[in-house]
């Protein structure tokens, strides 16, 4: 679960997000690195946007299991960590298009290894029932 509090304004979330994540990088930047990460969504909104630019309504049908809100904010999060960017086009209706930037683009290869790992893992648990955490 993510430590970070997700109560307030948009611009409060940031800041308090911001300064959060500073902290952690701080003290360790592995886990500075998963923490950016954390969010129960953030690495399939990732995997989303890695497809190409997308539109909020695109990864919302992608992942309509995601409310609303809890989009809104780990979208918001991602950008404040400077792992996506987002442009508003100055259409009616509105349109904004979501990207991963070089920084992210360059976590797809991690996030391959750690796909790879977890399904290693998972695999390797399934042989051992008897090692599962109760």
């Amino acid at each position: 679960m993510n430590d970070s509090p997700v109560s307030g304004t948009s611009a409060e979330v940031l800041d308090s997000h911001r300064k959060y994540i500073g902290q952690l990088e701080k003290e360790c930047p592995v886990r500075a690195a998963i923490n950016v990460l954390r969010g129960r969504w953030k690495p399939s909104i990732l995997c989303e946007i890695a497809k190409g630019p997308q539109r909020y309504s695109d990864v919302r049908k992608a992942l309509p299991q995601v409310s609303a809100q809890t989009m809104t904010v780990q979208l918001r999060e991602l950008e404040a960590d400077g792992l996506i960017t987002r442009e508003v086009f100055a259409e009616v209706p509105a349109r904004v298009e979501y990207q991963l930037t070089p920084l992210a683009e360059s976590l797809s290869e991690v996030m391959v290894e750690l796909e790879a790992w977890g399904e290693r893992y998972l695999a390797e648990r399934a042989q051992s029932p008897s090692q599962k955490p109760d």
